[in-house]
């Protein structure tokens, strides 16, 4: 019952995004649809899978005991565990989030289930009215999912093992899709988890094609990087058993969905020669030491990893989108490598150790992050609940109202900006644009902060600050233990007639 009840959201999330954004009907009225739809969905695949479909309730709660074990050190109080490593994206996602559920049903390419989500909690949960705090819920419902899924494909594994994977290898690599903002891809996971869990038996042949079209057509809406993998994945199930017209079938709407990808991998990123390596490494020796090679999820990791490949050569390996595509394949592979202990012999299991071994080397960076992040050694809270506090206090102790805030780094001036209900755009945020409504404008008036805008090469933003700090302002200090030296400071600037750059 539990396990159903925390994948019951991301069904119904996914079906009102997929209703809002093909029809441009209100969100609330999506979810309204959605939630009796994804009720019959649930009785129809516990009738056709039975109950064994998903995790017992003993299975359950070990997972949440086991996720809880695994995360309580890198969760951070004063800012709802949210850590950012300096990228725009946990900022881009709150604006985009905002953006889709009052004007724009097909915001950021269409993957908008995790901002329904979102929205779900926000109309059911109203005991967490801040944004900051939904989100977490969003995240950790990834992690959830995860962990029930691993739980349900490893039940043979000694539990030293299964904490042991997922300090090495999978709660490093969440935490980094955390920390850098990467949400809709966190989401997207969870759905191809979902997959996960059905693939995990043998299925007849003339359910693949079905399962497959349900799962590329959830994918959809959530992120679009593995919506190729279930078709390709599909395609080679079925071509092991010699139905050619249905793997073909598939196949051309694996390479459909490839092609469809092709226009939002334009962004540039970096490509690491050594960690590509370890994880093509890592596949093939776990393509070694897996007997059941026919099984959905192991086909899955190859479809995933060929993707990859193809898309690498084609575009290049620096691409941003390319670039992100291994964290999925080293979460899926981590749960097959595990699984494999459970029954393989000696020789199987020695290199499922090493496909390990490589898998950790090609995520090292991560899990670098995730030792800083435990020792507090973050630069860039996303929420910082100090600071909303000390706005809060002195926005109601002065009859005020917020104009805009005005921070370091794009991802918490855009949190704090949507707690506090206002839609500022990056480009706003980076020509240091103030809204056209009054009130009060807060900015980052630390010195060292000041410092590195100019040294971020944001020349219109800091010449905002800067006028800002040369006009009557009130500032307020508080202890950030994150910061250098301990305390930042706020600049607040409340005069009508200093307006600032305008549209």
């Amino acid at each position: 019952m539990l396990a159903t009840l925390l994948l019951a959201p991301l069904l119904i999330s996914l079906c009102a995004a997929a209703a809002r954004t093909s029809t441009g009907i209100a969100l609330e009225t999506a979810l309204l649809v959605a939630a009796p739809t994804c009720g019959m969905l649930l009785v129809m695949a516990c009738r056709t899978w039975g109950t064994s479909a998903l995790p017992s309730q003993r299975i359950t709660y070990k997972a949440l005991g086991i996720a809880l074990l695994c995360l309580l050190p890198f969760f951070i109080v004063p800012s709802y565990g949210f850590v950012n490593v300096g990228t725009a994206d946990g900022g881009n996602h709150v604006r985009l989030y905002q953006s889709f559920i009052s004007s724009t049903p097909n915001a950021y390419h269409g993957f908008v289930g995790f901002y329904a989500l979102i929205f779900l909690f926000q109309r059911t949960l109203g005991v967490f009215p801040e944004l900051a705090l939904l989100i977490a819920l969003g995240y950790t419902m990834f992690v959830l999912t995860w962990m029930i899924t691993l739980w349900g494909l490893t039940k043979r594994v000694p539990v030293v093992y299964v904490i042991a994977l997922n300090l090495i290898s999978i709660v490093p690599t969440v935490l980094v899709l955390q920390t850098n903002g990467f949400y809709p891809q966190i989401y997207g996971l969870s759905i191809l988890i979902l997959y996960l869990i059905l693939g995990d038996r043998p299925l007849p042949p003339k359910t693949i094609v079905p399962l497959s079209l349900l799962g590329a057509g959830l994918l959809r809406y959530s992120y679009g990087l593995t919506m190729a993998d279930i078709f390709l994945a599909g395609s080679t199930y079925l071509l092991l058993r010699r139905k050619v017209l249905s793997s073909l079938l598939l196949l051309a709407l694996g390479v459909y969905a490839v092609t469809r990808l092709l226009p939002i991998i334009t962004i540039p990123g970096e490509f690491t020669p050594i960690h590509t390596a370890n994880l093509i490494i890592a596949m093939i020796l776990l393509l070694l030491g897996t007997k059941e090679r026919q099984r959905l999820p192991m086909l899955l990791v190859s479809s995933s990893l060929a993707v990859w490949l193809t898309l690498g050569i084609t575009v290049g390996f620096g691409h941003y989108y390319v670039e992100k595509y291994p964290m999925g394949l080293c979460l899926v592979a981590g749960v097959i490598t595990l699984q494999g202990f459970a029954s393989a012999n000696a020789t199987t299991k020695a290199l499922l150790a090493g496909s390990l071994l490589f898998l950790s080397a090609a995520i090292f960076p991560y899990t670098s992050n995730a030792v800083d992040i435990a020792r507090g050694r973050f630069v860039n809270p996303e929420v910082d609940l100090k600071l909303i506090h000390e706005i809060r206090g002195f926005l109601n102790s002065n009859n005020e109202s917020l104009r805009v805030f005005l921070g370091s780094k794009w991802s918490r001036t855009n949190m704090v900006n949507a707690i506090f209900d206002r839609e500022y755009s990056y480009q706003e945020f980076q020509s240091g644009t103030f809204p056209s409504q009054r009130g009060c404008v807060f900015f980052d008036a630390t010195d060292g902060i000041v410092r590195r805008l100019k040294k971020d090469r944001m020349p219109e933003l800091s010449r905002a600050i800067d006028a800002l700090l040369r006009a009557p302002h009130t500032r307020i200090t508080y202890d950030a233990p994150w910061s250098e030296g301990g305390i930042l400071a706020i600049g607040i600037v409340c005069d009508a007639s200093h307006n600032g750059p305008q549209h």
